[in-house]
């Protein structure tokens, strides 16, 4: 049988090589050196050897410096070209995403297929379609390649700006509120954090250089990735529980939050239960990491903090969660860093510096 009527699998070159090798099925004692435009066969046979030139589609993925969250793409045949009807579909082919740089791939021309985005992790990442129709056309000089880009893994620290308190008076005090995100979505976990912070001095500020209260750090739970450019998670914001969802798909990073409210007395009970057990753990991570948090706060036990005064009876929790259920959420943008501009007539700027 001749070799080119057996199912060919695709090869794969990393970047910054010259041939790719490929064993084809049915040839024996050969070995088969590709390159864009033929296959070069040379064998033990002394009969003269021949040139079988063979058209050949390149896809060319593209790792951002960042890496990825996802563990593999998928190429799923979707239809034949027009004209091309009696292409034979390869089986589905999954490609790992363990490389840097760039990843060329040589397939058969012919065909339109799907790209999907997958992990190991399926309950924590879902499936993302990068490319619903591709069509697998023949490389040439003007097109060497396809190009698919692979979408970086999102941002593991974030930092934004709540605002400015002011006083009694309305008049704007000389510290800013600022939040913290750290999210690790492969291993499920990560933290909040609230700090005021002067601003009134020109400076940039990360996630690290926020030092909060013991009981202004919460812990991050269930993230879901739920596209590249969005992650949900739990965090009980304030002592309550909220489910939340940083949004990056606009190119703006965006922190939104659900306020998760007990339905009745029992659950009010239990929540209440959870958050003081919380501020005890909140008081051990300070005791455990002291110069993560703010210095004046920490060694205080947790009835010295300041948050506790709405954990202290049922009466003060359910007047806290009232309290929260009526406050509008700040919109706040998010970024990897966040600059402090003092202008010369002293107006201050925050100026947040996208991923």
């Amino acid at each position: 049988m001749h070799p080119s009527s057996k199912k060919q699998r695709f090869s794969l070159v990393q970047s910054g090589g010259g041939l790719d090798g490929v064993i084809v099925p049915g040839l024996m004692f050969c070995v088969v050196l590709c390159n864009l435009t033929g296959l070069l066969v040379a064998g033990e046979s002394n009969e003269p050897q021949k040139i079988l030139h063979r058209e050949k589609a390149v896809l060319i993925l593209r790792m951002p410096a960042s890496g990825t969250d996802y563990d593999f793409i998928e190429m799923e045949w979707v239809r034949s070209l027009a004209g091309d009807e009696h292409h034979r579909p390869p089986l589905k082919e999954s490609i790992p995403l363990d490389f840097k740089n760039t990843l060329q791939i040589s397939l058969p021309p012919g065909g339109v297929y799907k790209l999907t985005l997958k992990s190991h992790t399926p309950d924590q990442i879902r499936d993302f379609v990068l490319v619903r129709e591709l069509q697998l056309v023949a490389s040439s000089a003007d097109q060497p390649g396809i190009p698919v880009a692979i979408p970086p893994a999102f941002p593991q620290k974030v930092i934004g700006f709540e605002g400015i308190p002011r006083d009694m008076s309305g008049k704007e005090g000389r510290s800013g509120i600022f939040f913290g995100i750290k999210i690790d979505v492969r291993n499920n976990t990560g933290q909040m954090r609230v700090a005021n912070i002067p601003i009134d001095v020109a400076k940039t500020l990360r996630f690290d250089d926020l030092k909060p209260r013991p009981d202004m750090a919460w812990p991050i739970s269930h993230l879901y990735l739920e596209d590249p450019g969005r992650v949900a998670f739990d965090c009980p914001l304030a002592h309550a529980e909220c489910r939340m969802a940083l949004n990056a798909s606009d190119g703006r990073m965006t922190l939104t939050s659900h306020f998760l409210a007990p339905e009745n007395e029992s659950q009010r009970l239990g929540m209440l239960a959870r958050m003081q057990n919380l501020i005890q753990y909140q008081v051990l991570e300070s005791v455990k990491n002291p110069g993560v948090f703010d210095g004046n706060f920490t060694g205080l036990s947790a009835s010295q903090l300041p948050g506790y005064k709405n954990l202290d009876s049922i009466e003060d929790y359910s007047a806290h969660l009232l309290r929260l259920g009526g406050t509008p959420l700040v919109r706040i943008e998010f970024g990897t860093s966040l600059k402090i501009i003092i202008g010369n007539n002293g107006t201050r700027e925050m100026r947040v510096e996208q991923y």
